[in-house]
């Protein structure tokens, strides 16, 4: 398989938390330029195509080679060790993920640290595409703990990284990767979660039989069943049923007039 190659790197100031990227020509992290000074984390941009000179200015670190975001995040994290380490938190995002606000991807960071979450994910604005009822943006919560978090933009803490390696190292689409985040973590009951305080919105449908993305996994031999069945069997899953097993709701009040 095709190791990623470090291209800029280290830097000596981290900040708490790394956004770790898939990155193309057409990809969404170019709507975070200028990056903003005050910010709670860094960039990795992990490259399948051309890295613009604007790339090279804004960001710490930029990989290139890999084939594919999970296998390059691996390649830096757990086999380079003058990479990423280091941070707190780190996401992990598909190239079709939009912020309305930049500073939403530091909401997300603090409110993951906040409900001390091991593995947790925004939830997808109504016209997002989306695969999972329980991804959905809900009006009236805060968070909800529910025992699945998404592949397309999961917020991981380190210490779930550490538990998820053997996972992650085989590891190529994500496919049924984030069918076992939550066995894989013990089952717990409030450390997995959706953050309804923040929106993001997934641009692109999942198109698995003639999409150009998982038609270049079949050029290069990844059979997505397989994966799934892979990482399913593992825990004896022949099915897996997605839950929310607990709600943080919005305060509201109502304060009667004075007569």
């Amino acid at each position: 398989m095709r190791k990623s190659e470090l291209i800029k790197s280290p830097i000596k100031n981290k900040r708490e938390n790394l956004v770790f990227v898939r990155a193309g020509n057409q990809s969404k992290h170019y709507d975070l330029y200028p990056l903003p000074t005050e910010r709670n984390w860094d960039i990795c941009i992990s490259c399948y195509e051309d890295i613009t000179p604007a790339d090279y200015e804004q960001c710490e670190f930029i990989v290139s080679g890999g084939l594919s975001k999970w296998t390059d995040f691996y390649d830096q994290y757990f086999q380079n060790q003058n990479s990423i380490q280091g941070y707190k938190r780190y996401m992990v995002s598909d190239n079709d993920v939009q912020y309305s606000h930049k500073s939403h991807i530091d909401a997300l960071f603090q409110i993951s640290d906040q409900l001390d979450l091991l593995v947790a994910q925004g939830s997808l604005c109504e016209n997002s595409y989306c695969s999972w009822k329980v991804t959905k943006h809900h009006p009236g919560a805060v968070a909800r703990y529910t025992n699945f978090v998404e592949c397309m933009a999961p917020i991981f803490h380190k210490d779930a990284l550490n538990i998820l390696e053997p996972l992650l190292k085989e590891a190529i689409s994500g496919f049924g990767l984030d069918v076992v985040f939550w066995d894989a973590l013990g089952r717990p009951k409030n450390k997995v979660g959706v953050i309804d305080l923040v929106k993001i919105h997934h641009l692109k449908p999942i198109d698995s039989k003639g999409g150009e993305w998982y038609q270049f996994l079949k050029n290069n031999g990844v059979d997505l069943s397989a994966e799934v069945y892979n990482f399913m069997s593992r825990y004896g899953l022949k099915e897996f049923d997605i839950q929310t097993l607990g709600f943080i709701p919005k305060p509201e009040k109502i304060i009667s007039p004075e007569l």
